[in-house]
């Protein structure tokens, strides 16, 4: 009895033991994992940060280049590309659109236990934005203005209706009208989608179909007549050169007026 009482004892703690084990391995696995996902968010924060100081110097400092400069608007013209240059309020957009994102980045980590100053924080964002596109129109084209300026809309009514389906609202907000206020959220987002799919299509047929294959069939075009003209005018040079050949080597005839011997004489 005594006998098995210990060999019972010895594998309890055998067993013990491999737990143990078990949950250290696993605590140093989640901890080594947890140190990756940190690093790995540093590291894109830090990168992110930096870059929009970066991109405001970079375009600030060669502004004279924004239009002038082909090999500067080869390497960088993607950033102020579509842009209206004549003032840095406008050609800064992209700087402006990122640090709207980045500033929604950080009030998602530091304000993640107070969700209404996280809400209230992207609705003044998207105000301030929508204000910035309303009166400054940064884009040259109306309709590019256009819909960045419903995107910002769609977003800032996105998250004022948010605030409807906090779980720590009071009682008043029911069920169904959270369902309700969901889909007409989905709705928005479900509209906004279409009208960028819309004007992309646009967009894509505009530059495929009217900027490439018009200028491409108009160049063949062009060539098919110049080819057909450089023809026509070679035939007819021959034509005149075959003539005037004829005409040289034509004999005069008994009857004409014109005889050899009248000049001699």
């Amino acid at each position: 009895m005594d006998k098995s009482n210990k060999i019972i004892k010895q594998g309890t703690a055998g067993n013990q033991t491999k737990g143990l084990r078990v949950l250290e391995a696993t605590l140093s696995e989640s901890e080594s994992l947890s140190f990756k996902d940190v690093s790995i968010s540093a590291i894109s924060v830090i990168t992110v940060t930096a870059s929009i100081p970066l991109i405001y110097l970079l375009l600030r400092c060669n502004a004279n280049k924004l239009e002038k400069d082909p090999v500067f608007i080869q390497r960088y013209g993607v950033l102020f590309k579509g842009l209206k240059l004549n003032s840095g309020i406008t050609y800064q957009f992209t700087t402006i659109f990122l640090l709207r994102r980045f500033l929604f980045v950080v009030t998602l980590l530091t304000l993640e236990q107070l969700p209404y100053l996280q809400l209230l924080a992207q609705i003044i964002l998207s105000e301030l934005l929508i204000c910035y596109l309303i009166k400054y129109r940064p884009y040259d084209n109306l309709l590019d203005n256009v819909i960045e300026l419903v995107n910002e809309i769609t977003i800032a009514l996105v998250f004022l209706f948010s605030q409807g389906l906090i779980h720590d609202l009071p009682d008043t907000f029911t069920s169904a009208y959270r369902e309700n206020l969901g889909s007409v959220m989905i709705s928005l987002i479900a509209l906004c989608m279409i009208f960028n799919v819309y004007f992309f299509m646009q967009n894509m047929y505009r530059t495929l179909i009217v900027a490439t294959c018009v200028p491409l069939c108009i160049k063949v075009k062009n060539r098919c007549t110049t080819k057909a003209k450089v023809e026509d005018a070679l035939e007819l040079k021959g034509n005149k050169v075959e003539k005037v050949e004829v005409k040289e080597c034509l004999p005069l005839e008994d009857d004409s007026p014109y005889r050899l011997d009248d000049e001699i004489e």
